[in-house]
């Protein structure tokens, strides 16, 4: 098997017969698709951006935004948002030749499908999760309209495997479900004289700064399913871990990414335990920051329990292999499915009982061999090059297109299409 993804690799790498579509990405904010418009760009194709609540800024090539200053809806305002993008995409469709809309929204891909255009649904989080009311009628109603939105679509785009077979469970043909793996970030920060997470000492006693994400605040419950780990790490597994960790590696160094309303929260916890001179409390805008500085990063747990979502989360493992860092990953489907083989990534084991003294264990190894840690951090970065590189993700695209408008021209041979003939001019 591995030696077969190889060659699928190699062969997508060096095949540029890619098609120069051109796609509309209708989108709530334009950063959401950033990465994706620049590998379409890279390979040729010619992506148009359109938002409901894009700022009036400077736009790239190929964007078209339209002004509304309106906040982001919640979901009871889902069909309201919908009745807006299927009037933005009429208002916008005579400015544009496209040849498909690439919906990344529920309210998107419900307006795109009642029109005539090639629809590909972009799916990240079922739409009944994103209700504070899961499980009331208002969520089953909407999933209900998504499962409408998702059969009219003529391709689906998911980006885990996990996604997929969600799909497919909820009757969506196995054919029309394409696995995309999100881009590779491009993104850098400011240079290292301007990173304050930055070590500054030097000698045989280095620091070695640990990145790490947390969402749950110290009261957050563990997971009681047997074999899993919480979703995400909170605030008193992680600390019992570094605490433990400092007994055996003491120049361990700990940066813990928080959201805003848990900073003092972390703060105060660590300093009861005695390590708040080793901690870092990291605000979440300055993720980057805090995983460039670092040298293991610690990488989002992500173990789903039975009927939980399978949808894509920020992953931070993704972002430090990127970058060259070595990353510490929980051994689960999820994280199996950024690197299938370990390549950038050591395993522990996901397994209740043993997550704690399996984590220690191998932050104290890498905490103590830097030789391991750059070879770790250097192999994950190459996996990421050969597995995501624009050529790859630019063919994975392709295939989705070509797909969609196959399906959505399939009977319709016999129509008028006059409308969208352009006049050629044939060489002798």
């Amino acid at each position: 098997m591995p030696a077969l993804l190889q060659k699928y690799q190699e062969i997508s790498t060096r095949d540029n017969n890619v098609r120069a579509w051109t796609v509309v990405h209708a989108c709530n904010l334009a950063r959401e698709v950033a990465n994706v418009v620049d590998v379409q760009l890279q390979v040729g194709m010619r992506p148009y951006l359109l938002t409901l609540n894009s700022r009036q800024e400077p736009a790239p090539h190929f964007l078209l935004e339209k002004s509304n200053t309106q906040t982001p809806a919640s979901l009871l305002q889902g069909w309201q948002d919908v009745r807006q993008w299927r009037k933005q995409f009429d208002e916008n469709g005579t400015n544009i030749n496209a040849q498909l809309l690439h919906a990344h929204s529920f309210a998107a891909g419900m307006a795109a499908v009642r029109g005539d255009d090639v629809v590909v649904y972009d799916l990240d989080q079922w739409i009944e999760e994103q209700s504070s009311a899961n499980g009331s009628w208002l969520a089953r109603s909407f999933k209900t309209a998504e499962q409408f939105a998702l059969a009219r679509s003529a391709a689906v785009v998911v980006h885990s495997e996990g996604m997929r077979k969600d799909c497919i469970t909820r009757g969506i043909a196995s054919q029309d479900v394409f696995v995309v793996p999100d881009p590779i970030s491009t993104a850098h920060s400011d240079q290292d004289e301007n990173n304050p997470y930055k070590s500054e000492d030097s000698g045989l006693n280095r620091t070695v700064p640990i990145a790490v994400k947390i969402a749950q605040g110290p009261a957050a419950a563990e997971s009681d399913a047997p074999g899993q780990t919480a979703a995400a790490l909170s605030v008193d597994i992680l600390f019992t871990v570094f605490s433990q960790l400092l007994l055996e590696a003491e120049t361990a160094r700990l940066l813990v990414i928080t959201p805003s309303e848990l900073l003092l929260e972390t703060s105060k916890r660590a300093r009861d335990l005695g390590i708040r001179e080793k901690v870092t409390v990291v605000p979440e805008e300055d993720c980057l920051k805090a995983v460039e500085a670092a040298q293991t990063v610690i990488a989002d747990p992500v173990a789903m329990n039975a009927g939980e979502s399978h949808h894509r989360m920020e992953s931070l493992a993704v972002l430090a292999m990127s970058h060259g860092k070595a990353v510490l990953a929980a051994d689960n489907a999820m994280n199996r499915e950024t690197s299938p083989e370990g390549r950038g990534l050591l395993w522990y084991s996901a397994d209740k009982e043993n997550v704690r003294r399996e984590m220690v264990h191998r932050l104290s190894f890498m905490t103590r061999n830097a030789d391991f840690r750059r070879a770790l951090g250097e192999a994950g970065k190459q996996h990421l090059q050969h597995t995501r590189n624009p050529q790859r993700l630019g063919k994975l695209y392709d295939d989705v297109y070509r797909h969609a408008v196959a399906k959505a021209n399939k009977g319709k041979r016999s129509q008028n299409a006059s409308g969208s003939l352009i006049p050629m001019q044939a060489g002798i």
